[in-house]
């Protein structure tokens, strides 16, 4: 039984994760949206963000923290919308806080992005095989 659940976790990690648009995807639900979403009101950007299908990672939830502070924990092919100060934004993915042991690697990337009052940017959060990252999207 256990050979079993090893070979199955095993296959959950090796296989690929896929792009997938923001309309396609699940919400996040509120109980995982650690940060305020915000409203649309002058002097805000929005913010996209939708993890990637597949199973790549896909037993573990990934945390996304904007500028510094905890915005949510993503499962597989959810998205989540944020209303954020036009400046620029620092987007932090990694291992979850909250997760189990075996979730909680310690993994994470930064990157920075501009984003004018009134305007929308989409991000894609992915696994590989050894690391979790993100990128803008094209929706």
């Amino acid at each position: 039984m256990a050979i079993t659940c090893a070979v199955g976790m095993l296959a959950a990690c090796a296989t690929h994760t896929h792009s997938i648009a923001a309309k396609d995807a699940r919400p996040v639900p509120a109980d995982r949206i650690l940060g305020p979403k915000g409203q649309p009101q002058p002097g805000l950007g929005r913010l996209v963000v939708t993890r990637d299908s597949g199973s790549v990672g896909g037993l573990c939830f990934i945390q996304l923290t904007l500028n510094g502070k905890p915005a949510a924990r993503f499962d597989a092919a959810e998205t989540a919308e944020f209303f954020v100060p036009a400046g620029d934004v620092l987007l932090k993915v990694g291992s979850d806080a909250a997760g189990s042991a075996l979730c909680s690697g310690g993994f994470s990337v930064q990157r920075e992005s501009t984003i004018r009052s009134g305007e929308t940017k989409s991000f894609r959060i992915f696994r590989t095989l050894d690391t979790v990252d993100i990128q803008r999207a094209n929706d």
